[in-house]
């Protein structure tokens, strides 16, 4: 059918039968490539999560920087929420559950509702107020305890953590 044509009469015909289809089938390839590029090598996990409960929010980056240096790695999570969020009550359960949060910094209470329901390691919570580094971080230390989550993966190098954020 196209075999005495001209090269402009094949290409006329490929743009009028086959052009868009192969644009879309071209289209859903890269797209293909990019979610599962972003599902599968782009997402990291971070070696750390630390979850911090207060009035006022905390130099999250500047702290998270701090802590990459000390466990020498690429990533590490410090997330805040308001302790005046009224999801508060949901989202803790549900990232304790997940396994998440490795290290809670929260105002005594808070801290010690969820050690009562068995999510810390210890009941008490130590005050995060005398901590050199906290500090340089954190706003409001008059109330605030921190503490280790019960179902973290690598307790020793949580612990660790926490040794260190709570130096004098």
């Amino acid at each position: 059918m196209l075999k005495g044509n001209t090269a402009r009469e094949k290409w006329q015909y490929f743009k009028d039968y086959y052009l868009k289809t192969t644009l879309v089938i071209g289209a859903a390839i890269v797209f293909g490539i990019y979610i599962l590029y972003t599902t599968v090598f782009a997402y990291k996990s971070p070696v750390l999560t630390v979850f911090v409960i207060s009035s006022e929010e905390p130099d999250c980056n500047g702290l998270e920087q701090k802590l990459e240096e000390f466990l020498d790695v690429d990533y590490v999570a410090v997330e805040w929420m308001s302790q005046d969020s009224t999801n508060l009550s949901s989202v803790l359960p549900t990232r304790f559950a997940a396994g998440d949060i490795d290290l809670m910094i929260a105002p005594d209470e808070i801290y010690k509702q969820y050690a009562q329901e068995g999510a810390m390691e210890d009941v008490d919570g130590v005050s995060v107020q005398t901590s050199k580094v906290l500090r340089s971080y954190l706003s409001d230390t008059d109330s605030l305890v921190i503490g280790v989550v019960k179902n973290s993966n690598d307790v020793d190098e949580k612990r660790e953590t926490f040794n260190y954020l709570i130096q004098q």
